[in-house]
C-alpha cells in the first residue's frame, strides 16, 4: 500500500510540480491556502522536511507551475482571482513571495486558472473561467510579471480552463469546458502584427 503523506500545508491539495533533480516537490492546496516546500531524498522518495508557506492572497489555490529557470513558482487563485508569484532559491529550494497580480478591468482573471509558461521563460499564459480569458503576461528578469494583453468573451471561450504553450513557444493552446472545444492562438511577439506588444 502506498505511503500516505498528511500536513497541514496540503488541506484540500490541487496540483504538484518538482524540480529538475527531483529533490524538491511543490504543492498548491486550495483549502490550506498554501504552498507547500517538501525536500525530497530522490534515493528513497522520502521527505526531510515539509515547509508551508499561508497566504490569504493563496485562498483557493488551484494551479501551479515552475518556470523552466527553475528560479519562479507560479499560483493560480480561482476564489481569490489572482496568480501569485515566487522567487525560488536554487539551492535550498526555498520560496519566497514577489508579487500578487489580481483581476481588474484590464487583467481578466475572474476565475483564473490555468497556467503555463513559454519554454524560454519569457512568457506566461492564464486562463480564467468566468472571464472566458486567456492572458498574456511578459515574465521578468526578477520573476514578476506584467500584464500585455487580455483576449476574452469571443465565440468558443466559454469556462477557458486549461492552457498549454507549444514547445516552440508559438502556439498557445486552451480548453473551454462549456463550449467542449479547444481554442489555439498564436502567441505574436515583438509587435509582428502592429498591436505593439505580445498578442494572442
Amino acid at each position: 500500500s502506498p505511503k500516505v503523506i498528511k500536513n497541514s500545508g496540503i488541506d484540500g491539495i490541487e496540483s504538484i510540480v518538482f524540480s529538475s533533480d527531483s529533490r524538491h516537490m511543490y504543492t498548491a492546496a486550495h483549502v490550506a491556502k498554501a504552498l507547500t516546500h517538501f525536500v525530497r531524498d530522490p534515493e528513497t522518495g522520502e521527505f526531510d522536511s515539509i515547509t508551508p508557506t499561508v497566504r490569504e492572497d493563496m485562498d483557493g489555490a488551484e494551479v501551479l507551475t515552475m518556470s523552466s529557470d527553475e528560479r519562479t513558482v507560479y499560483v493560480t487563485s480561482p476564489v481569490q482571482n489572482d496568480v501569485i508569484a515566487f522567487d525560488r532559491d536554487l539551492e535550498t529550494g526555498s520560496v519566497t513571495h514577489i508579487q500578487t497580480i489580481t483581476a481588474d478591468a484590464n487583467v481578466k482573471l475572474q476565475d483564473a486558472a490555468g497556467l503555463a509558461v513559454t519554454a524560454d521563460g519569457q512568457y506566461v499564459v492564464i486562463a480564467a473561467r468566468v472571464s472566458d480569458a486567456v492572458s498574456v503576461f511578459a515574465r521578468n528578469e526578477d520573476g514578476t510579471l506584467t500584464h500585455l494583453t487580455s483576449l476574452h468573451g469571443l465565440p468558443g471561450m466559454d469556462w477557458s480552463n486549461g492552457v498549454q504553450i507549444s514547445p516552440d513557444g508559438r502556439f498557445v493552446y486552451t480548453a473551454a469546458v462549456r463550449d467542449s472545444a479547444v481554442n489555439v492562438y498564436q502567441l505574436l511577439t515583438d509587435a509582428k502584427d502592429g498591436c505593439g506588444g505580445v498578442c494572442p
